[in-house]
């Protein structure tokens, strides 16, 4: 079987859990488009067989997120997972609508960014958060990236928390942006909640850490996304717009987006 399968993740499995569960379902070769922390929720595409050849244009997408920053507390991993390691008051200003909505707009643009140390970025051949667990500290550079777009969705002054949704290059760290966000609301802040609303038009099925993934074969009849056969030669070279990459589309009628989406990928990176 070759295609998509797409995940609405909750809270409490990693990407790997939720690989690991399908590889076991269909006993082939299976990955993601994107590693997403065990406290995230949403949107998470599954590849399966040939469908990992599509990783490429899938992982190239702009992201687009909806976050709660809960302001007053720093944690060392940049999230609720973390231990708090610095708490600052939130003034009344802090959390005026007009202040929020001005300290989010300083933030459009191209810039740059320093990542979490928490974070699995190879320094030297480790991970940083290797690092960080065994208190070490490094040099972490900064890296390139843009915010396209970002907008108050809501305040909640009684628990000093900031809804905001915000549209990023690939590469960008909601984690570090809280914090950023929290030191420009001059206080402490950590990245309380993440989800992802969808890194495509895609529909999602539910998964937990909990759930029984075979029922995931009773459901993918009208969440996967089907390849059909010849979309690869041998050394797997047709790119995403060839005739030959073909969506069933009675099976999934969002084939047709993610094909052009890949199209649109492939084309841009081959002008």
């Amino acid at each position: 079987m070759d295609g998509i399968i797409v995940i609405n993740k909750t809270k409490g499995c990693t990407s790997h859990d939720v690989v690991n569960k399908i590889k076991r379902i269909f006993k082939t070769k299976v990955g993601h488009t994107g590693t997403l922390d065990p406290n995230a929720t949403g949107v998470l595409p599954i590849l399966v067989g040939q469908g990992t050849k599509l990783s490429y244009y899938l992982i190239e997408h702009d992201k687009e997120y909806i976050c709660t920053l809960k302001l007053g507390q720093k944690r060392d991993t940049a999230d609720s997972e973390g231990s708090v390691i610095e708490e600052k008051e939130v003034t009344e200003n802090c959390l005026k609508e007009d202040n929020v909505n001005n300290i989010l707009r300083m933030f459009l643009g191209v810039q740059s960014q320093i990542p979490p140390m928490y974070s699995a970025i190879k320094v030297k051949g480790k991970k940083l958060y290797e690092y960080a667990r065994k208190g070490e500290s490094i040099e972490i550079k900064p890296r390139t990236i843009e915010i396209y777009n970002i907008e108050l969705v809501s305040i909640n002054k009684e628990e000093k928390e900031i809804c905001f949704k915000v549209k990023c290059s690939k590469g960008t760290y909601i984690r570090s942006l809280c914090e950023d966000i929290a030191e420009k609301l001059e206080t402490v802040g950590y990245m309380k909640e993440l989800n992802i609303p969808g890194a495509m038009p895609y529909p999602g099925i539910s998964a937990s850490a909990s759930e029984d993934f075979a029922v995931i074969a009773e459901k993918v009849p009208s969440t996967f996304m089907y390849l059909s056969a010849g979309y690869l030669d041998e050394r797997g070279q047709y790119p995403a717009h060839h005739p030959k990459a073909q969506f069933n589309e009675d099976v999934c009628p969002i084939g047709a987006a993610c094909l052009a989406h890949c199209a649109s990928q492939w084309l841009k990176n081959n002008k």
